[in-house]
């Protein structure tokens, strides 16, 4: 799992981080370069993501998405799908102690 320098340095500060994603991934562990061990889990599915009103993105998650507010992250994921209207998957990022 690959996230932008700035995001891997807020999961550093962190431990933990909310990420919108292209793919479905089953909820388990995973590594992140640099970070090592994370346990990845599933929080909700964003459908029809290009239509997607940021928000409805609840401020939990904006607060630990490495992002300043729900418009710069959605346009920033949105970006990774270059126009297609597809759904996205928020989930939940925490490091593993002492991996």
């Amino acid at each position: 799992m690959h996230f932008m320098p700035k995001l891997t340095e807020f999961l550093r500060k962190n431990k933990v981080i909310y990420t919108i994603r292209e793919y479905k991934y089953s909820s388990d562990e995973t590594i992140v370069p640099s970070i090592g061990k994370v346990k990845r889990t599933f929080i909700m599915e964003l459908p029809n993501f290009q239509t997607f009103n940021p928000k409805e993105l609840w401020d939990e998650y904006v607060k630990l998405s490495g992002f300043s507010n729900a418009e710069d992250w959605v346009k920033t994921a949105a970006s990774f799908i270059k126009g297609k209207d597809v759904s996205m998957f928020l989930y939940h990022v925490k490091i593993v102690e002492g991996e």
